[in-house]
């Protein structure tokens, strides 16, 4: 339940001032700004105007940076500040 209302929050603080940003800041925002661990297709979801190569490849770079997190594998992965 409590999971469900921090999803619930994070999706209010996506609004039309984030995708004024560049696409990569867009990506860092919603991961680095998250109370809960996200997946890469929730990213997909909240930020419909960015392809899935550019959100696996800045999310790559982020792991790559030590910013994110990887929790568990292939389907089941989420990502979430370290």
């Amino acid at each position: 339940m409590e999971d469900a209302c921090y999803k619930e929050m994070d999706e209010k603080f996506i609004d039309g001032s984030i995708r004024r940003l560049p696409k990569h800041q867009q990506v860092e925002n919603v991961l680095l700004k998250s109370f809960v661990p996200v997946s890469k297709s929730e990213i997909l979801q909240r930020l419909p105007d960015i392809s899935a190569t550019t959100v696996e490849r800045i999310m790559a770079d982020m792991l790559k940076d030590g910013k994110i997190v990887k929790i568990g594998t292939f389907r089941n992965a989420r990502y979430k500040v370290k």
